[in-house]
């Protein structure tokens, strides 16, 4: 289960997968605000920044192709509400600090 933090531009999408005895994968998902700790880098397999929109690690048994779009969209079909929360916290942030070009709602004819 992910949690889903709201009001906050949380900036890690978080990945380990553990093997079990039976050869499957349980998967641990974690979202982090700000700091990524040593232990977090080691353990996990998979981190997306969705502040820059990049793959910090992608890594399992075999190589894992670091394209962000190919990652994004995989764990977008898995956690759809957690991907969107990351991106809209990132789009209204960037949004927010962009005030060189007016949106179209409030331009007038």
């Amino acid at each position: 289960m992910v949690h889903i933090i709201r009001g906050i531009h949380v900036r890690y999408f978080v990945v380990t997968y553990i093997l079990k005895p039976d050869d499957q994968y349980d998967e641990s998902v974690q979202i982090v605000e700000k700091n990524l700790t040593n232990k977090i880098n080691v353990t996990a397999n998979v981190i997306l920044d969705f502040k820059e929109r990049t793959v910090v690690k992608a890594r399992l048994n075999e190589k894992i192709d670091r394209d962000w779009d190919l990652l994004r969209n995989y764990f977008h079909q898995v956690y759809p509400q957690v991907i969107e929360q990351l991106e809209l916290g990132w789009s209204k942030k960037e949004d927010s600090a962009n005030t060189e070009s007016p949106s179209a709602d409030n331009e007038s004819s």
